[in-house]
């Protein structure tokens, strides 16, 4: 089911983050996305789309257990809530130095982007994977549950994953017990994919 477009709009938000600065520290957010604005753009949109009535029926939803709901990158699946540890050695080596993320509003909910060809992975305090991202940016070989790359279709994806939670014509969403998965799309093909854990 099509959201209205105000409430895709603030959804989209999402993807326009990777375009924003972070805090005003004049940092392009594409060098230091965090799940924390993703995260809360997506929260937006879906209390927006629960306030109106306009959310996709309850039966078309995936199964929430989200056990496909991972990255498959470098013979890793990686999930967001994993431990960093247990995956940092298997990724390969990092294109560009870590970038630490300081909250907007102070405390200590630091968190820190990876870089590596065709995936980045923000963790929380170096401890735990709060976000996994497959770029727009470069090419990657990163699949979604295993199976869904950058450049597949639209019908690809619901093959895949099923009916999303959340639909519009720039992405699809489909939110899990624990986390939420993002497929950007542009004329019916995958641009760039996105896990981030759910708050909480």
């Amino acid at each position: 089911m099509k959201l209205k477009k105000s409430i895709l709009t603030i959804s989209a938000g999402a993807l326009l983050a990777f375009s924003l600065t972070a805090c005003g520290g004049g940092k392009k957010a594409s060098e230091t996305t965090t799940a924390a604005t993703t995260t809360a753009a997506t929260t937006e949109a879906a209390q927006t789309a629960a306030n109106t009535g306009d959310t996709a029926p309850e039966t078309d939803a995936p199964d929430i257990s989200a056990d496909n709901h991972y990255i498959s990158f470098n013979g890793v699946d990686l999930k967001a809530g994993m431990t960093w540890d247990d995956a940092k050695d298997f990724l390969g080596s990092e294109v560009k130095p870590m970038e630490k993320i300081e909250p907007c509003g102070g405390g200590d909910y630091i968190q820190e982007m990876y870089f590596y060809d065709g995936l980045r992975v923000t963790t929380l305090r170096s401890e735990t994977i709060v976000g996994i991202e497959v770029p727009m940016d470069t090419e990657s070989s990163a699949a979604a549950g295993g199976q869904i790359k950058k450049g597949d279709s639209l019908e690809q994806i619901k093959e895949a994953f099923g009916e999303p939670s959340m639909e519009d014509e720039y992405m699809l969403v489909y939110e899990g017990a624990n986390d939420s998965l993002f497929f950007y799309i542009d004329n019916n093909a995958v641009t760039s994919i996105a896990i981030m854990k759910n708050p909480g």
